[in-house]
C-alpha cells in the first residue's frame, strides 16, 4: 500500500540530542523542544526562541496562525512562567496568579489569547486566560474543586482542560474534563462509562473535545471524543491495546494521539483516528523503510499534517507529516 504520509525529520537545536513537537499551526510551523523551546518552519529551520531574563530552559507547547508560541521558561528562583512569544517582541513573561509562584501556558488562539496553569507553593493550580487587554485571569474550578488545568483554547475563545470537583486532594483526587465559554460557564464533561477520571487536551473550532477517560487505579485510560450532540465516545485502541489518550483534533474531526498494542509493554505508537476509517497506526501509514518509530502524534492541523515525536537512528525527534494526497 502507497504511503498515506510522507515525514520529515525536524531535527534538533545545535549540540541537543532530543526533540519532540507538541503544536502545529495552519501554516506547517510546529511549535516544540529541544532542550530550549523551538518554533520550526519550513523556511527557516529551527528557530531557538531562548529564554526569560536570568533564567535557563525553556519549552514550547502552542502555536497560532501567526507563528505566536506560547509555553513555559524558566525563571532565577527555579520556577517556571508562561511565555508568549512573537517574532517582533521576543519572549514575553505573562506573570502569576495571585498567590501563585509559578505558571505554564499550553495553547494560544488566533486572536493572542492565552491559557494554562498557575500553581501555588503547594503545586495546586487554577488555570488562567490571559489576553493582551485583561492580563491574567482565573478560570476558576468545578463545584467544589480546589485544583484545575486550561490546556487549549479554539478561536471563539472556548476553553478545555480538567478540574477536580469533589474537595478531596487525599489520596488522589478525582479530575474531569471541562469545557469552558466567554460567559464564565464551565461544564463538566463526564467520563466514559464506568470510569471516575477524565482529561481534555483540545478541541475544535465545532467545540468537538478530545482527550482521555479512565478509572482511578486501574490502567485502562481510552481516548474519548466528546461532542454536545453525543456525549462521550470511546475511541478506543491499537490492535491489542490497553491504554491509549488522545491528543489532538482538526476541524475535520480527525483525532491523534498514542496508545499502547498486542505485546507491546510501555511501548506506545503514535494513531489517526478518523469517522470513516477508526484508530489506524500512523507507522503503517508512512513509508516503510523510513526508519521511524513513530511514538506520540500531539497534534494535528486543518490539512491534517501531524507533529509528535518518535525514534530515529536511535534518537528521539520530532517529526512532521504531510499527507500524500494534498487537503488544502
Amino acid at each position: 500500500m502507497a504511503p498515506v504520509y510522507s515525514i520529515k525529520d525536524l531535527g534538533t537545536l545545535p549540540g541537543v540530542a532530543g526533540s519532540a513537537g507538541y503544536a502545529i499551526n495552519s501554516s506547517g510551523e510546529v511549535a516544540g523542544s529541544s532542550s530550549e523551546a523551538f518554533l520550526w518552519s519550513a523556511v527557516g529551520g529551527m528557530l531557538k526562541l531562548g529564554a526569560l531574563p536570568g533564567g535557563a530552559g525553556s519549552v514550547a507547547q502552542g502555536v497560532n496562525r501567526w507563528g505566536h508560541v506560547v509555553g513555559s521558561a524558566a525563571v532565577p528562583n527555579g520556577n517556571t512562567h508562561a511565555f508568549l512569544w512573537s517574532i517582533g517582541a521576543g519572549m514575553q513573561d505573562l506573570g502569576l496568579l495571585p498567590a501563585t509562584v509559578s505558571s505554564e501556558a499550553f495553547g494560544v488562539n488566533r486572536i493572542g489569547e492565552v491559557v494554562g496553569e498557575a500553581s501555588n507553593p503547594n503545586q495546586y493550580a487554577h488555570p488562567f486566560l490571559w489576553s493582551r487587554t485583561a492580563g491574567i485571569q482565573d478560570l476558576g474550578t468545578l463545584p467544589g474543586g480546589q485544583v484545575a488545568r486550561a490546556t487549549a483554547i479554539n478561536n471563539s475563545s472556548h476553553v478545555v482542560g480538567y478540574s477536580n470537583f469533589n474537595n478531596q486532594l487525599q489520596p488522589l483526587p478525582t479530575y474531569h474534563a471541562f469545557l469552558w465559554n466567554r460567559h464564565g460557564a464551565m461544564e463538566d464533561l463526564g467520563t466514559l462509562p464506568g470510569n471516575d477520571n477524565s482529561l481534555a487536551y483540545g478541541l475544535n473550532h465545532h467545540c468537538h473535545v478530545v482527550g482521555e477517560s479512565v478509572h482511578s487505579g486501574q490502567q485502562n485510560n481510552h481516548p474519548f471524543l466528546w461532542t454536545r450532540g453525543h456525549g462521550m465516545r470511546d475511541l478506543g485502541t491499537l490492535a491489542g491495546g490497553s491504554v491509549a489518550s488522545a491528543t489532538g483534533i482538526n476541524r475535520r474531526d480527525v483525532v491523534v494521539g498514542t496508545s499502547n498494542f498486542a505485546n507491546s509493554g510501555a511501548a506506545t505508537h503514535a494513531f489517526v483516528w478518523t469517522h470513516q476509517s477508526g484508530m489506524q497506526d500512523l507507522n503503517s501509514l508512512i513509508p516503510p523503510q523510513s526508519g521511524w518509530v513513530l511514538t506520540k502524534a500531539t497534534a494535528i492541523n486543518r490539512c491534517g499534517q501531524i507533529t509528535g515525536y518518535g525514534t530515529i537512528a536511535g534518537q528521539t525527534h520530532a517529526f512532521l507529516l504531510t499527507p500524500t494526497v494534498p487537503i488544502c
